[in-house]
């Protein structure tokens, strides 16, 4: 007699839930107490910590929408000049646009793509989970192409105060190129890992088919 999977999964959804309730509690503490920036970085040593810290099997189903909608908000509180970096790191909830075109307002139109980028990243975090996608390997290439973004948007500039003059501060460049590190590493490890998951399946249906010719033939 099999255990009922639901009552676990259940539970693991609400050891979730009170875990990603209890983080932002702390965060908007930080905030209150210690102000912008210092909860800004307590933010980002926590995305980067919980890839390597988390234990449970589910992880990017989680992580993905809580992580891209944190990055997404703070982002719109330091959007830069002309909203262009925040553009782009929403990058994931833009399609809705096609069916809905932008709200009348900045926010509701914000709100609207974060809307629907929070499920689009989760349903690709549960591809990376069935995947088995190796967590620190997704964590290096996400942080390199944000590195990578960011370095280029800062070359962009003849100098970093001429950058900061732009679009008013470090957050403004850090943020969206999270976003889209994120974005990136998501999409990449998908293709990849989904193709060597697939190699892998053949190989093991042809030694096995082999196995089974083997052990068929006459002596």
């Amino acid at each position: 007699m099999t255990d009922n999977p639901h009552p676990r999964r259940l539970q693991f959804g609400l050891q979730a839930i009170f875990a990603l309730t209890a983080v932002v509690a702390t965060l908007l503490g930080a905030w209150r107490l210690c102000g912008d920036r210092t909860a800004l970085a307590c933010i980002g040593a926590l995305i980067i910590a919980a890839p390597l810290l988390w234990r449970g099997q589910r992880f990017f189903v989680w992580y993905l929408p809580a992580a891209w909608t944190i990055v997404a908000w703070n982002n719109f509180a330091h959007p830069g000049d002309e909203y262009g970096g925040l553009v782009a790191g929403m990058l994931a909830g833009l399609w809705i646009l096609l069916f809905i075109g932008p709200l009348g307002d900045v926010r509701g139109t914000f709100l609207l793509v974060l809307v629907a980028g929070a499920p689009t990243v989760a349903i690709a975090g549960w591809g990376l989970d069935k995947l088995r996608t190796p967590r620190v390997a997704w964590l290096a290439l996400c942080l390199a192409l944000a590195g990578g973004l960011l370095l280029q948007a800062f070359a962009s500039f003849p100098s970093i105060e001429r950058a900061l003059a732009k679009n008013g501060s470090y957050e403004a460049y850090v943020l969206p190129a999270f976003n889209l590190g994120l974005t990136g590493a998501t999409v990449t490890m998908l293709l990849v890992v989904g193709l060597v998951r697939i190699v892998q399946r053949r190989r093991t249906q042809v030694s096995h088919a082999d196995r089974s010719g083997s052990a068929d033939a006459p002596v």
